[in-house]
């Protein structure tokens, strides 16, 4: 079943609210023209028999009767004159039975002086009867009656009728007109944003919806083309991640796979294939360690991932990381202070700050000579656990700080891959402070070490 486009929707809307209105108002100025029609000519007739019936109060007799008749003999109304017992004693015109059933007044004519009109349907009776008491020294003595046709307004209510409707389908024709134009109008935005994110939708991540005004539409537009920057922007990131992870995959599986073609063969002596075998069994390692951190970052990123927070002491946990990665400062030569005696508690997951300590301390021994030193300081500040790693080895340019915390980024590629550093570590720091609640930075001058600093809310 085919759907109704929202501009066809709205046109007929507009149409049915605009004729519903329309057929209202016609409606109502009907009803008003109508008794407005029938109640000033009910007033006039009643003005007019009263006047008859003045006349003849003063002047009464034959000559005076005739003389009211005849009056309306060139009006289109009918008058008769008849006594209290309902005798014709004068009328304009022979009466016939449908004026005959009238002529029997009781005291309704006495209900106001003017009189009073006993027949105002002009829908159903032919005429407008108008009762009008005439008095002689105070008596009542007879009834002027006065009869006026209703076909003359039922003619023109009818006439009003036709030209309501011939107007009603000019009205018609111009709110169809305006209506698809301006249902066309409003939606034309709405149009276009779906062919936008259809586009979107298709992989165009360039296209971007115009924004017009400030409406509610508007809005809409600039929320689409935020989601669209966003999409672009992760659609580029993708990119350079698939092609960094492939270029960081393809060094360790080139060592792995040379090398132990050259041990299925045969070549070399003893020596050189303790060689291949101890760097196939390295490069093995540094591509198990890459494809853990792939993992562990890949589930930090997931919308669904939250943390197994608790109550943690984060002296603890950072002692705990110091006392385990001692042994391998000590190897190379690299001295290891820690000041982390502050009782400070936040609410977190004590075995993934774990990792923030482990991979900023890798980080820093990897990059600090021997001879070199690294310090830990923790201290409550302004409401946090500040956490401070740092080292006196190389240092970072100025030009790579603001890049350290993405994936696979690594100053010096060479001498980090040499070192067994992939660009992960401190992409996963970044995040798992971030999921604390949390914020992390670093500083550093070339040559004189760097200096990262994690800031954590306490409970």
């Amino acid at each position: 079943m085919s759907r109704l486009q929202l501009s066809t929707k709205l046109g007929l809307l507009l149409f049915a609210l605009f004729s519903s209105l329309c057929l209202i108002l016609l409606a109502v100025l009907y009803v008003v023209l109508s008794r407005s029609l029938v109640a000033q000519a009910a007033a006039d007739l009643l003005h007019r028999g009263h006047g008859h019936a003045e006349a003849l109060s003063g002047r009464w007799g034959p000559e005076a009767l005739n003389h009211v008749v005849a009056m309306e003999r060139q009006t289109p109304l009918i008058a008769a004159v008849v006594d209290r017992g309902g005798t014709v004693l004068a009328s304009s015109e022979p009466l016939g039975p449908e004026q005959m059933r009238y002529l029997q007044v009781d005291g309704r004519a006495l209900a106001t002086p003017e009189g009073v009109v006993v027949s105002g349907d002009w829908r159903e009776e032919s005429y407008l009867v108008a009762w009008s008491p005439v008095f002689r020294n105070g008596e009542w003595v007879a009834t002027v009656v006065l009869f006026e046709p209703t076909e003359p307004f039922r003619r023109d209510l009818e006439a009003f009728t036709v030209a309501s409707w011939f107007a009603l389908g000019i009205m018609a024709v111009l709110a169809t007109a305006v209506t698809v134009v301006l249902s066309r109008r409003l939606t034309r935005p709405l149009r276009q944003m779906t062919a936008v994110t259809s586009a979107i939708a298709a992989g165009d991540y360039t296209q971007r919806v115009a924004i017009r005004g400030n409406d509610e539409i508007a809005r809409l537009a600039a929320s689409i083309n935020r989601m669209a920057e966003s999409l672009q922007t992760y659609r580029a990131q993708q990119s350079a991640f698939l092609a960094d992870v492939s270029h960081e995959l393809r060094t360790p599986l080139t060592y792995i796979q040379g090398y132990s073609e050259a041990l299925v063969k045969g070549y070399g002596d003893e020596a050189q294939r303790r060689v291949m075998a101890a760097t196939i069994h390295q490069e093995a390692g540094r591509l198990t360690r890459l494809l853990q951190d792939l993992f562990t970052l890949v589930r930090l990123e997931e919308p669904t991932f939250s943390l197994r927070r608790q109550p943690v002491e984060v002296g603890q946990t950072v002692k705990a990381v110091v006392a385990r990665l001692l042994p391998a400062f000590e190897e190379k030569g690299v001295n290891l202070r820690v000041d982390a005696s502050e009782d400070l508690w936040a609410d977190g997951d004590g075995e993934r700050l774990e990792q923030v300590w482990i991979n900023l301390l890798d980080n820093a021994l990897r990059h600090t000579p021997p001879g070199g030193r690294v310090t830990v300081l923790l201290r409550g500040e302004d409401g946090e656990a500040v956490v401070t790693v740092r080292d006196t080895g190389e240092g970072i340019p100025s030009e790579d700080l603001p890049r350290i915390w993405d994936r696979l980024y690594r100053v010096d590629k060479s001498r980090s891959r040499a070192r067994g550093g992939a660009g992960l570590g401190l992409a996963i720091v970044k995040r798992i402070v971030e999921l604390h609640g949390g914020r992390v930075g670093a500083d550093s001058e070339p040559g004189k070490g760097a200096t990262f600093i994690v800031r954590l809310p306490l409970r």
